[in-house]
């Protein structure tokens, strides 16, 4: 066992050091194109194209969530009132991932709006 164990540790450590050559030649790539390119701003990244409807996303999300959890506390409501004994957990889950991806997508469309109306 102790033989397995230290053959082990030592295809470990040789892994370690194969990938730290690899990391190290990715790395060089990319600063590589990095410095090919001269228009960057670096201090101004957006992520996933927010910017500044960021806080609408959030807030419009954030209500979907809350919307799928109020309905899904009515169906259980509804569905324990009726006598059945089933569990709702799967109906809290679903109802939040669906409500919060519809508050996504209304932000979405809301923010396109805005933007449209800045454009003119």
């Amino acid at each position: 066992m102790d033989e397995v164990f230290v053959s082990g540790i030592f295809f470990y450590f040789i892994y370690l050091i194969l990938s730290l050559y690899a990391r190290r030649k990715e790395r060089m790539m990319l600063i590589e194109k990095i410095s090919e390119l001269k228009d960057v701003k670096l201090g101004n990244i957006q992520l996933g194209g927010a910017g500044k409807y960021a806080w609408l996303h959030v807030g419009c999300c954030a209500c979907g969530i809350g919307l799928g959890l109020l309905i899904a506390f009515f169906i259980e409501l509804s569905v324990r009132s009726s006598g059945m004994n089933v569990r709702t957990d799967a109906c809290y889950f679903s109802c939040i991932c669906l409500f919060g991806g519809l508050g996504l997508v209304i932000s979405f469309i809301a923010a396109n709006k805005l933007e449209s109306k800045k454009d003119e």
